[in-house]
């Protein structure tokens, strides 16, 4: 019953001001305008687990009572093996203020995810929806949001508690307020502009710049403590994607950045944790036919550049945890009846 998953790893502008770590949005099907039925068989593979996935789904979907009613019913399955290299290390400082590694553990991790979904739906339209299709889009905007009592995970440690001394002990707090400004840039257009025959090749962009600093910071020990940025909220974010659609078939190639920005607060500035920059990049590409029955037939790749999921201590050069997933690739059919 997910159309599609949106996932937020950092602040925007629309968020509510809890939304520290970003958000993850579900975004359910609706009932379509016209019987449908769609059947989705597809296999992937991920080269650490080295073993091959599998997804199956099925929708029926119409609308009855001239259009008002809809119902929508779906099944899945998937099962997905995957599996990552883990490094983490755990900092620490001599009376000389001399960083060391106090320990570090190396791991791999095998996980195989098993899901199965039944879901049915009804839904009465009392509007009406218009479409309006376009060609191009250039956009800016700033935006201003102020944040009271955010909450961010604050690490201690030799923690004493209920006489137990943890190494390493987490808990959420409100940290302060937070005022964050930032400005918004976005640019789509097909290529038709350079020669007709480009009409069918576009690119869509957008960058945004997110200034945060913190107000009664109420950390014990570093209420004194100046311009510091809000957590889960990096500077610079950027999407770019180029893209082909012409006579069904559809490639793509996407890529996101996103720069640093402290994930966790310690006692000090030396135990705070960073979630380092990334750079992702995926490709799509499929392929329709068919009039009354439509069949797909798709395929994907994610994480080309192989990026790790990094967490650094203090500075850059003090790595906490890498994990590295690898490239995993999809490959399936859908059919349209």
């Amino acid at each position: 019953m997910i159309q599609t998953i949106e996932v937020n790893k950092v602040v925007t502008s629309d968020m509510d001001g809890d939304a520290i770590g970003g958000s993850i949005n579900l975004v359910t099907k609706n009932s379509p305008y016209k019987r449908t039925v769609a059947a989705t068989a597809g296999t992937g593979y991920n080269w650490i687990s080295e073993k091959a996935q599998l997804n199956l789904g099925f929708t029926y979907g119409d609308r009855f009572f001239n259009d008002k009613l809809g119902l929508i019913v779906s099944a899945s399955y998937q099962n997905a093996p995957s599996g990552s290299y883990d490094t983490e290390f755990t900092w620490e400082q001599d009376d000389n203020g001399k960083t060391y590694v106090n320990d570090y553990q190396i791991r791999q991790y095998y996980v195989t995810r098993e899901r199965q979904s039944y879901s049915a739906a009804l839904d009465w339209d009392l509007s009406a929806d218009y479409y309006f299709r376009s060609i191009g889009l250039v956009s800016a905007g700033l935006f201003y949001k102020k944040i009271d009592d955010f909450i961010v995970n604050q690490i201690s440690t030799n923690y004493e508690y209920q006489g137990n001394v943890y190494t390493r002990f987490t808990q959420p707090k409100n940290a302060g307020n937070a005022n964050l400004i930032g400005l918004e840039l976005s640019y789509q257009r097909d290529f038709s502009f350079i020669a007709p025959a480009l009409k069918c090749v576009g690119f869509y962009g957008t960058y945004t710049y997110t200034h945060s600093r913190i107000e009664n910071f109420n950390f014990e020990g570093r209420e004194n403590e100046k311009n510091l940025s809000m957590p889960g909220s990096p500077e610079h974010t950027a999407n770019a994607s180029l893209y082909f659609e012409k006579g069904g078939l559809n490639l793509r190639l996407s890529y996101n950045f996103a720069s640093d920005f402290i994930d966790e607060m310690g006692e000090s500035t030396f135990y705070d944790r960073y979630y380092d920059k990334v750079n992702y990049m995926d490709a799509n590409a499929s392929y329709t036919f068919g009039k009354k029955v439509k069949t797909t037939f798709y395929a994907e790749a994610n994480n080309l550049l192989n990026q790790p999921l990094r967490y650094y201590q203090g500075t850059k050069d003090r790595t906490m945890q890498a994990e590295y997933y690898g490239v995993k690739v999809n490959a399936g059919v859908k059919i349209n009846f």
